[in-house]
Formats: structure tokens, sequence, C-alpha cells
């Protein structure tokens, strides 16, 4: 995978976890399910944020585009669990609103 892809990543988890953390802020308004779900989804997406960064830095440090398998399983499991629990929170409220 190169730089400029995991960078992509990056930005669109950054973006996400936004998204899901002003929903969270309307906590009071959700019910326990869905607070619970968008809970889930923070913490998808951090994971996804983290392994994307130790990416990043192992490639700086490599200064090349190296692969590392691990890494990339482990972000692309991530993605598909953020995108499966959005799914799920998408079902229960406006995802584009927020």
């Amino acid at each position: 995978m190169d730089l400029v892809s995991i960078i992509a990543i990056l930005e669109l988890a950054t973006a996400c976890k936004l998204k899901s953390k002003a929903i969270l802020s309307d906590g009071h308004l959700l019910s326990d399910y869905t607070l619970e779900v968008n809970c889930h989804y923070f913490i998808a997406l951090l994971d996804t944020i983290y392994v994307a960064e130790e990416m990043i830095l192992a490639f700086s440090e490599e200064d090349e585009n190296t692969e590392n398998f691990s890494s990339s399983v482990d972000l692309y499991a991530n993605i598909q669990r953020c995108s499966e629990i959005e799914t799920r929170l998408s079902e229960q409220i406006n995802m584009t609103t927020h």
C-alpha cells in the first residue's frame, strides 16, 4: 500500500471520527442502542487511525514503499468493521445531517 492511500484513509477516518464525536454530543437525544453503536463506531475509527498512523511512521522510517502485510490486514479489517458499524448506525440516524 502506498503512502498516499494510507494518508487518504487516515484523513477519511479522522473526518468520520469528528462526525461521530458530533453525534455523541447529541447523546441526550439518542436511544441507548444508538448511543452504544456510535461508541463502537468511534472506537473502531480510533483503531483505524492508530493503525494508519503507525503505518505512516513505519513508512517514513523505512523511507521507501514497504509492504507490511500484518499492518495492511489490520487496516483493512478496521475499515471493514467501521463500515459495518456505520451501516448499523445509519439505520438509526441520518449520518449526512451530522
